[in-house]
């Protein structure tokens, strides 16, 4: 349940105070296959009408249940000091790709009922795929984007005739293997009105980099160091801590040129100091990654 007082004032000739509360439910499936999808909302809400009396000033209740995979009722009741008396509405909302609609009848204590019918919707032309599409919603002034997310087997960042598209795909989880990985970790797009822009997204195979960080005179594996694996040409980096035996390992590294170092604060407090070491990743037979990777601390004195 999620619970949020408020307090408001109006000012025109007089000062009013309100206070109120709403109030929200969500969706519990243990309340069974009927209940079980239902939102519920609510609220109420005080006037002081002096300075020791306090009135009701209005109140809604209302549930909400999807019954379809793009259409939801939902049905309440209102009032609201000075208003029609109690008011019931009954609302049928359809989400769907071509189009929206809405559908609300609402039944005043004190007038007749009316109902109103909204539907929107519009047709937009992909001049890159040459193919007429449709929008829940308006366009006009509005932009499109349009793109593929597509495994970039030569690393250029560009989608070329012939690499392979990746179908199904929303974020880097919905990516069929953890060696997968995207090109950029963002990027930014600025759309212009009327017209569709085109945002490929490049997926290239990552890789493995494992090793081990071990003193160069007694020998054996240093745990809890932490080193440093920088793309060399993005700067981008991330962080990798040995195991208790020395050994380390990262997965999902990209292509690139890298340098591995430990971090300064560890060599200080170990009194040591290693040499960083620069490799490249490149797709291969064997594919993305370097094993085999030895770190030595020397001692400084």
């Amino acid at each position: 349940m999620r619970v949020l007082p408020y307090v408001r004032l109006e000012r025109d000739v007089t000062t009013r105070g309100f206070m109120g509360v709403s109030t929200s439910v969500l969706p519990r499936p243990q309340w069974g296959p009927v209940f079980g999808n239902v939102l519920l909302r609510s609220s109420i809400e005080w006037q002081q009408a002096g300075p020791a009396l306090v009135r009701l000033n209005s109140y809604a209740l209302s549930a909400a249940r999807p019954i379809g995979p793009a259409t939801r009722l939902e049905a309440g009741v209102s009032w609201t000091r000075g208003g029609q008396g109690a008011t019931l509405q009954l609302a049928l909302s359809s989400y769907l790709p071509m189009l929206r609609s809405y559908t609300t009848v609402t039944a005043p204590a004190a007038a007749p009922a009316f109902a109103t019918q909204y539907v929107q919707g519009s047709l937009l032309w992909d001049r890159r795929d040459g193919r007429l599409t449709g929008a829940p919603g308006p366009s006009l002034e509005r932009s499109g984007l349009t793109g593929r997310v597509f495994l970039d087997e030569n690393g250029n960042g560009r989608y070329d005739p012939g690499e392979p598209t990746l179908p199904r795909v929303r974020d880097s989880l919905t990516l069929e293997s953890p060696l997968l990985v995207p090109v950029y970790a963002a990027a930014s797009i600025v759309p212009g009105p009327n017209r569709f822009r085109t945002l490929d997204i490049p997926i290239v195979q990552a890789g493995v980099v494992e090793g081990q960080v071990v003193r160069a005179e007694q020998g054996g594996g240093v745990g809890g160091v932490t080193l440093l694996l920088t793309e060399r040409n993005s700067g981008a980096q991330r962080t990798v801590t040995t195991f208790s035996d020395g050994g380390f390992y990262t997965l999902g590294v990209k292509p690139g040129d890298y340098q591995l170092t430990v971090a300064p604060q560890v060599l200080e407090a170990l009194g040591v100091r290693a040499v960083p070491l620069r490799f490249t990743l490149a797709p291969g037979a064997q594919g993305v990654g370097r094993s085999g990777i030895e770190i030595r601390l020397t001692p400084t004195r």
